[in-house]
């Protein structure tokens, strides 16, 4: 017996690469989900740009979703993403148990890379001409898309133009400073 897959019928618009102005409009907890990792507790953060889909017949706004580990640990990428948002870090209370459903209704730069920046990049490179692909190609095209991330993220941060300001220090005594 034959198994067909087609595409959907429901096209599925992408965000732009940039930054954005967004609302946080949805929180969804994905239970325990098991991967290469093991199985660990998920949950989906969910924004609503203000950039309406113009693709889109009813011009809705676009929906851009991020999955995490649901956990405030110190290298968890929820935190560290909570923590730009909010600009603070976590209280020692706010660690003990933080509602992500305050997160509903508030607004935020969100910087949307496709495909990660560079590796997208990469892989538009790559799919231009496979007859001729040369993988120096690619990573000039994933060169410039880490370029214009770096830039978008200087931006939206407040720190662009401020390079004159940033002391060198050698890697010597950074070293020094790290086993201290």
């Amino acid at each position: 017996m034959a198994i067909y897959t087609r595409e959907p019928e429901s096209k599925y618009t992408t965000a732009p690469e940039g930054l954005h102005g967004a609302v946080g409009c949805d929180v969804v907890d994905l239970g325990l989900v098991t991967d290469q990792f093991g199985t660990r507790p998920m949950v989906e953060l969910r924004w609503m740009l203000e950039r309406l889909d113009t693709q889109d017949a009813d011009e809705r706004r676009i929906i851009v979703r991020k999955r995490y580990r649901n956990s405030l640990h110190e290298k968890a990428g929820l935190r560290r993403d909570l923590e730009m948002w909010r600009g603070k870090k976590f209280s020692a209370d706010e660690l003990r148990g933080f509602d992500l459903e305050r997160l509903i209704g508030v607004s935020c730069p969100l910087g949307a890379v496709v495909l990660a920046g560079g590796l997208g990049a990469m892989r538009r490179a790559m799919n231009k001409d496979r007859s001729e692909f040369d993988p120096r190609k690619a990573l000039i095209e994933a060169r410039k898309a880490a370029r214009q991330i770096c830039q978008l993220r200087f931006e939206a941060f407040g720190c662009a133009g401020q390079a004159s300001r940033i002391t060198v220090v050698p890697l010597e005594k950074m070293a020094r400073k790290y086993a201290a």
